[in-house]
């Protein structure tokens, strides 16, 4: 599941793709965590791993301001 303004989000039916949410992970990652070495060797379970570290960061930073 994405983080996307401030909370967990799920894309529309049937857009929910690994493909999709892989590839967003995988950026979020691979900006956050800019030391890792062969980034495109990660495995999808590293990416989660990695990407969990991120979530109640991206939860605060992508918060709408009111």
């Amino acid at each position: 599941m994405l983080v996307r303004k401030g909370e967990d989000f799920m894309h529309p039916k049937r857009s929910h793709k690994f493909e999709d949410v892989h590839r967003e992970m995988f950026i979020q990652v691979c900006r956050d965590y800019a030391s890792l070495p062969t980034v495109e060797n990660l495995k999808m379970h590293q990416i989660r791993f990695f990407y969990e570290g991120l979530r109640e960061e991206l939860k605060h930073t992508t918060k709408p301001t009111r």
